[in-house]
Order: structure tokens, then sequence, then C-alpha cells
């Protein structure tokens, strides 16, 4: 019996702890127009370099948040992406500063997509047509709680 115990106690401890390193982060970023999607957060520079590359779809998502430790100049890039994205570059205060429009997946030789300012913090990869279809703009607020 006291076996059963101690197996039961470790067995719920790895799932706790599978759980907790697994976990993946989403937020809701609510758009101008009242429009809410969900998107994936990413914060460390391992996954912002993984970024979408290679994935057929977002699959469970919208759109993905890549989170900046400081207010910066970025570079994005569509090298090992299999399909169009639209690109957002926001300040701090999550005021839209920057946005590309269909940006092609590429394999040689692929454009960088700088920032004009050096106070970027937040960069949203959406589906091509995403900006269009909700009328996004330069010096529009996109709105979610924490980061």
């Amino acid at each position: 019996m006291k076996r059963l115990i101690i197996f039961f106690i470790i067995l719920v401890g790895l799932a706790c702890v599978y759980f907790i390193f697994s976990r993946q982060s989403f937020v809701h970023l609510t758009l101008p127009n009242s429009a809410v999607i969900k998107a994936k957060v990413v914060l460390t520079m391992r996954e912002r370099e993984a970024g979408l590359a290679g994935l057929k779809e977002m699959n469970g998502f919208d759109a993905m948040l890549f989170v900046q430790d400081t207010p910066q100049k970025v570079a994005f890039w569509m090298h090992g992406m299999l399909f169009p994205l639209d690109i957002i570059y926001l300040d701090e205060n999550k005021i839209v500063e920057q946005m590309f429009f269909d940006k092609q997946p590429c394999v040689n030789q692929c454009e960088n997509l700088f920032s004009f300012s050096d106070k970027i913090k937040y960069v949203i990869e959406l589906k091509s047509g995403d900006i269009e279809k909700n009328k996004l703009k330069i010096g529009d607020k996109i709105i979610w709680a924490g980061y």
C-alpha cells in the first residue's frame, strides 16, 4: 500500500512538472475594430529565432506575439516560412509603428524587414490579409493584458 501511495505521488509530481514546462503562453489581442484574436506569446531568444518557421499553419491560434526584452530596432525575415504573413511592429505602449503586408516565404536571399524606429517592443505576425481585413493602420493601439 505504501508503494502505491509513493508511486501515485511521483506520478502526480511528474504530471505537474510536465504541465508547467510544456505549457504555451497565449494572450487575446483586442484590435481597434473590437475583433479579438488569440496570439501565442514568444518570449525567449530561441523562440524568437524559430518563430513560425517550418509550420504549415497557425494551428490553434491566430497570431504570434514576439516580446522584446527592451524597446529596440528589430528585423524580421521570412526564411523557413511555409505561408505568407502580415507583420506589425509596435512600441512599448502597444501602438502600431510599422506594418508589412503579404510577406511571402523565401528560400535564398531573404529580405530583412527592418524597423524604422528603435522603440519597437512588440512584433505581431498575422495571416496574410489580416491587417487589411481588420482595417489596421499606423497609430492604432492593440490591447492585451500582460507583457
